[in-house]
């Protein structure tokens, strides 16, 4: 049966969802699918990884059980990432505190392709320019870089149009810019 579901659309998956007699095995494909992607934004947006497990795992059973219950109709990876939203920043503001970013090996490298010390610093400092942005552009920022979103599945996911995710992609590209500046002129 698992080869047969991997070649299901996301919206037959989630249509196998309503009937309990398919809906382990088609919450299994989905969670196949998208759990990378929704571990990678827990751990980024969270920063600390037994937290981030937490917020991970609350966000899977809430989709399971919006999904359950015939509430999503089409794509559900943007459904689940908001979903993921929500779920960080509520817990984000359920616990307050200064998040020390102590993880940012656990991501994949993204920004390089050789393996060297230069490189990996680099990367480094990237990656904490991206985390010290305003959690708005942080957030884009992370779904355009780590998730590979599209400009429109942003909007989907963060619920704001096409025109204020570009602005803000444009900000954080210019603040992370700013900031890596005197780093490029060494």
């Amino acid at each position: 049966m698992k080869n047969e579901l991997n070649k299901l659309s996301d919206a037959e998956i989630v249509a196998m969802l309503k009937d309990k007699s398919t809906a382990e095995g088609a919450f299994a494909e989905l969670y196949s699918r998208y759990s990378q992607y929704v571990w990678a934004f827990c751990l980024k947006i969270i920063g600390n990884t037994d937290e981030a497990s937490d917020v991970f795992q609350d966000s899977f059973t809430k989709f399971y059980n919006i999904a359950s219950e015939g509430r999503i109709t089409s794509n559900p990876k943007a459904y689940l990432l908001s979903i993921v939203r929500t779920t960080c920043f509520n817990y984000k503001r359920d616990h307050k505190k200064y998040v020390v970013i102590d993880d940012l090996n656990a991501i994949p490298d993204t920004f390089s392709t050789q393996n060297t010390y230069l490189d990996n610093e680099q990367n480094e400092i990237i990656k904490q320019a991206i985390d010290a942005l305003p959690q708005d552009q942080k957030e884009v920022m992370v779904l355009r870089l780590y998730q590979g979103c599209s400009y429109s599945e942003i909007a989907d996911i963060i619920g704001e149009p096409l025109s204020i995710v570009k602005n803000r992609l444009y900000r954080a590209r210019e603040k992370v810019k700013a900031d890596l500046a005197r780093y490029l002129d060494d």
